[in-house]
C-alpha cells in the first residue's frame, strides 16, 4: 500500500537492541534482521539529533545546511539562537517527492517546526509544543487531538521514571495510530514516523538498560509491537528503520569550557562568571533548577505559554539557562558576560568549537589543539577527545560559519559547555545524565528486492535521501553527498537493473516552475481569459 515506511529510532543501535533481540524480547526487529539487511549507519558530526536528522533527509552533510547544533552561534555579532525548521538551506526527500505528485506524510521529526507545505501531510516534533501550530495542513491539528488526543512530548520530566514510562508508551502508540489512519486515508507514497522519547529515556536511565528486565524494555516491546502492525497494515514495498547516531554510557564528563578558561583562552568580562544579582543565582540558591521551572512551565495553562516565543522557552527553561540540579549552568545563560576582547576560544553545546583568530596567533592555535588533543581521563589515562577540523568534515556554502572544531567525545565520554558551581573540569559522579551519543547508528532494510540476512557496512546517514529517491524512480541530485545504497538489493532486482541517475538541482526547480505555468494556464482558462 505504501511504497517506502521509514520508522526513525532516536539513538537506536545494536549495543542496546542486540542482547534482547538474542533473549527473543523484540521479535518483530529479530525477524527483520532476519530477513532484511541490517548493519550500523554512521552518523554526521557532530552526532546530535541536530543535525542528524536533517542530514539524513537531505543527504547533505551541514556545511550545506548552515546548521550544526540546536543553536545557532554567530561568531560576528556573538548571538545565540535556536534553530527550528527554516534554518537549514537544503531540500528535504519529501519536498522532492512532492514536486514529482508522490504523496507524503512525516511525523515527529526533530527540526521539522514550523510545518512544511508539502503533498501530503505534516506532523512537527520537537522543537515544537502542543500550544503551537505544528500541523500541515493547520486543520491536521484538531482532527488528531479529538480523534487520538494526540501529544507531542511527554507531561512528566524523563527522571520521573514511574510516570514517564506509560506516558511515553502511550505516546508511541498514538504516533504509530495517526500515521496508519492518515496514510490510509491519504494513500500515501513515502511515510516517515519519528520515535523521539526514547532518547531521553537512554540519555536519563542508561543503567537501567543493563537490566533484560528494565521498564526500558517495556517501551521497546511497544515499538518493536507498532513495527510489527506497520507492516501488516501498510503493507510498505519497503521498510527502513534507522538512528541518527548511536548511544554509549558516560564515564567521564569533560566540561570544555572549564578546561578553556582554566588555560587561559576563555575570559569574563567581570570576575564572577554570572551576574552577582542575576535572577539565575538567586534562582540557584534558593534550590530551583532547570528540571523544576520546566516541570512547573509544562503544567501552566496553553492560554499563557503560546504567548511566548519558542526560542524563549528552549533557551531559558528548556535549554541550558537555569542550574541544573548538580549546580551546573549552560554556556547560553552566561555568554553575554564573556570578554570577546579577551577570549581566543569558546565551546558552544556538545563539543563545538569556535576559535577567534584576532585573540590568539598561528602558534598558540596549534598549541590549543595540541593539547586538546592530548587531554586524558585522570583516573586511566584514556585519551577522551578526536579533534576534528571543521575541513576535515565539512564542505559547502556554510564551511565559513562551522564551528572550527569538532571536539568528538571517544566512546565513554561527553563534552559539555557546562560551568561547573564546583568549577571541576571533569565529572565522574554525574549520575543524571549517564548516557550520550556515538557515531554508529542502525540500519535495517526490509521487503520487496532487499538482501536477507545481509550486513551492510560503511553505510552513511547520509545515503538514505538518494537510496529512497533511487527506490522511488527519481533522479538523485548531485549535491547530495550520500551514495545509493545498492548493496541492499538482491542481485538482478528491478532496483539493480535500473541504473542510478544523477541530475542538475535546478531539475526539481525547473519542474516547479513547469507545474506553476501549467496551474495558472488551467484557472486562465477557466476565467476565460485565454
Amino acid at each position: 500500500m505504501v511504497k517506502v515506511v521509514v520508522i526513525g529510532l532516536d539513538s537506536a543501535c545494536w549495543e542496546i537492541l542486540d542482547p534482547w533481540i538474542k533473549d527473543d524480547k523484540l521479535p518483530t526487529l529479530k525477524k527483520l534482521k532476519e530477513k532484511g539487511t541490517y548493519g550500523d549507519l554512521k552518523s554526521s558530526f557532530p552526532f546530535m539529533t541536530a543535525p542528524a536528522w536533517k542530514c539524513y533527509s537531505t543527504g547533505k552533510n551541514p556545511g550545506k545546511l548552515g546548521v550544526f547544533h540546536w543553536f545557532k552561534f554567530d561568531k560576528g555579532t556573538k548571538e545565540l539562537k535556536v534553530n527550528n525548521s527554516d534554518s537549514f538551506d537544503g531540500k528535504e526527500i519529501w519536498d522532492y517527492l512532492s514536486n514529482k505528485k508522490l504523496k507524503c506524510g512525516v511525523i515527529n521529526m526533530p527540526l521539522t517546526f514550523p510545518p512544511k507545505n508539502i503533498f501530503g501531510f505534516m506532523i512537527s516534533g520537537c522543537h515544537a509544543f502542543d500550544w503551537n501550530e505544528y500541523t500541515y495542513p493547520a486543520e491536521l491539528k484538531s482532527y488528531i487531538k479529538k480523534k487520538f488526543c494526540y501529544e507531542l512530548s511527554p507531561k512528566h520530566h524523563y527522571i520521573n521514571l514511574e510516570k514517564v514510562i506509560p506516558e511515553s508508551k502511550e505516546l508511541i502508540e498514538k504516533r504509530f495510530d495517526v500515521a496508519f489512519d492518515l496514510a490510509i486515508q491519504e494513500n500515501i507514497d513515502f511515510l516517515q514516523i519519528t520515535i523521539f522519547v526514547i532518547d531521553a529515556l537512554h540519555h536519563y536511565h542508561w543503567d537501567l538498560l543493563k537490566n533484560k528486565n528494565s521498564p526500558l524494555l517495556e517501551v521497546w516491546k511497544t515499538i518493536d509491537k507498532k513495527i510489527e502492525e506497520a507492516i501488516s497494515t501498510l503493507d510498505p514495498d519497503i521498510l527502513f528503520l534507522v538512528s541518527d547516531h548511536g548511544i554509549t554510557g558516560i564515564r567521564a564528563h569533560f566540561r570544555a569550557n572549564e578546561w578553556l578558561e582554566r588555560e587561559g583562552y576563555l575570559h569574563w568580562r567581570k570576575k564572577r562568571r554570572i551576574n552577582k544579582f542575576s535572577f539565575v543565582e538567586i534562582l540557584n540558591k534558593i534550590g530551583i533548577s532547570k528540571e523544576f521551572i520546566a516541570s512547573i512551565f509544562t503544567l501552566a495553562p496553553s492560554k499563557i505559554k503560546k504567548w511566548i516565543p519558542n526560542e524563549v522557552i528552549i533557551k531559558k527553561a528548556y535549554g541550558a539557562q537555569f542550574v541544573d540540579e548538580k549546580g551546573d549552568l549552560g554556556i547560553s545563560a552566561t555568554i553575554d558576560n564573556v570578554n570577546w576582547n579577551k577570549t581566543s576560544a569558546i565551546v558552544i553545546g556538545e563539543g563545538l568549537l569556535y576559535i577567534f583568530d584576532k585573540n590568539i596567533s598561528k602558534s598558540e592555535k596549534k598549541k590549543l589543539v595540541n593539547k586538546l588533543k592530548n587531554i586524558k581521563n585522570p583516573r586511566n589515562d584514556e585519551i577522551m577527545l578526536d579533534i576534528k577540523p571543521k575541513n576535515s568534515i565539512y564542505h559547502g556554502k556554510y564551511l565559513e560559519i562551522a564551528p572550527d572544531f569538532y571536539l568528538a567525545p571517544k566512546k565513554g565520554y561527553y563534552v559539555s559547555d557546562k560551568l561547573s558551581s564546583e568549577k571541576k573540569v571533569f565529572d565522574f559522579e554525574n549520575k543524571k545524565w549517564q548516557a550520550y551519543h556515538k557515531l554508529e547508528g542502525l540500519l535495517i532494510a526490509y521487503g520487496k528486492d532487499v538482501k536477507k540476512r545481509h550486513e551492510i557496512k560503511n553505510a552513511e546517514i547520509y545515503d538514505l535521501a538518494p537510496t529512497i529517491l533511487h527506490i522511488l524512480e527519481l533522479p538523485i541530485p548531485e549535491d547530495m553527498d550520500g551514495k545509493v545504497l545498492t548493496e541492499i538489493f538482491e542481485e538482478g532486482s528491478d532496483h539493480m537493473k535500473k541504473e542510478v541517475e544523477y541530475i542538475d538541482p535546478n531539475y526539481y526547480e525547473e519542474e516547479n516552475e513547469k507545474e506553476k505555468i501549467k496551474e495558472q494556464i488551467e484557472k486562465l482558462k477557466k476565467l476565460r481569459k485565454l
